[in-house]
Parts: C-alpha cells; sequence; structure tokens
C-alpha cells in the first residue's frame, strides 16, 4: 500500500503564483519493493515524467521527490492537475496517489487557480 505523509498541492515552476516553484512529496510502501519506479501522470493517467526508476524501497522507509513541471523531454509540462503513480512490479502492483497536484502558469486568474484547488481534492 502507497502512503504519501506530504505533498504540494499547488505549485507555479515561473514563480509569480500561489505556493513553491517545485512539488515536493514524500511517500513510502508498507512493503519492500527492489525495483520501483516513481511517475507523474495526467488526467488520462498518460507519464508526463518518470521522476525514479529501478528504486529499492524498504518498507515503512520514506522516500522524498521533487518535480520542476518538466515533462520526460524537459520541456513545460502543461497547467493541469496531476497525480503520483508507483509502479512495483516485484509485488504485482501500479498504486496511484487519489489526491491530485495543481501545476499553475503564468498569473493564472484566482478563479482558475481556485477551479484547480477545488479538483485537487
Amino acid at each position: 500500500m502507497l502512503e504519501v505523509s506530504r505533498q504540494t498541492p499547488v505549485f507555479a515552476p515561473e514563480g509569480g503564483g500561489p505556493g513553491p516553484r517545485e512539488a515536493e512529496f514524500s511517500f513510502f510502501l508498507r512493503e519492500s519493493e527492489p525495483d520501483a519506479s516513481v511517475e507523474i501522470i495526467g488526467p488520462e493517467e498518460e507519464v508526463v515524467r518518470r521522476l525514479a526508476a529501478d528504486v529499492d524501497l524498504e518498507a515503512d522507509e520514506e522516500l522524498t521527490l521533487r518535480w520542476d513541471g518538466a515533462d520526460q523531454l524537459g520541456l513545460p509540462a502543461r497547467p493541469d492537475i496531476y497525480r503520483i503513480r508507483v509502479l512495483a512490479p516485484g509485488l504485482g502492483r501500479e498504486m496511484i496517489w487519489p489526491r491530485r497536484i495543481a501545476l499553475v502558469r503564468g498569473g493564472r486568474p484566482v478563479s482558475v487557480i481556485r477551479e484547480l484547488r477545488e479538483r485537487t481534492g
């Protein structure tokens, strides 16, 4: 089981918006996984960025990662709602954390930011 102990709900990579410039999250698994991968996924569960691959996760040991808002090619990801997915092939599991991360860019209007926050749960 995936347990997230800390997560940035809203961030603005260029600054000038709500929250920090990077999203940060800390998590742990209840069981050990020697070959885990951690991804940022978009609204359609498409992989936007793989943050870590082949990670040896010990049971109940916390891992902290950061996302700068770039996609897999290093280009700016679009403003949207994203989630964290952990792949644990040794456990035969794919775990998606239900809380969302809102990425905002370019001084988005307050109403749009409010909507993104509401959608992040």
